[in-house]
């Protein structure tokens, strides 16, 4: 992965940290159940987007030459998609 890609990886896992130390606010705060859970939505989502431009980048940045990569790569995929089952 490059150097610019990782940094928006990581400025993504930084903004659901942030989202999500904001969830517990609300519930310290006792808002609304629903509220919670649309916000709890917003980062199971951000969180999924991020899991998909990761696997991208490795994908974009492997050469795939090896057996073990393309195994792991799948393997990834795998797992993405069990999730979302």
């Amino acid at each position: 992965m490059d150097a610019s890609a990782e940094k928006r990886l990581k400025d993504s896992l930084s903004r659901i940290e942030g989202h999500v130390r904001g969830i517990k606010n609300m519930l310290s705060e006792e808002r609304c159940y629903t509220d919670v859970l649309l916000q709890l939505n917003a980062v199971k989502l951000a969180i999924k987007r991020a899991e998909l431009r990761f696997i991208k980048e490795c994908f974009r940045h492997s050469k795939l030459k090896s057996r073990k990569e393309r195994q792991q790569l799948k393997d990834m995929l795998e797992c993405l998609l069990k999730e979302t089952a």
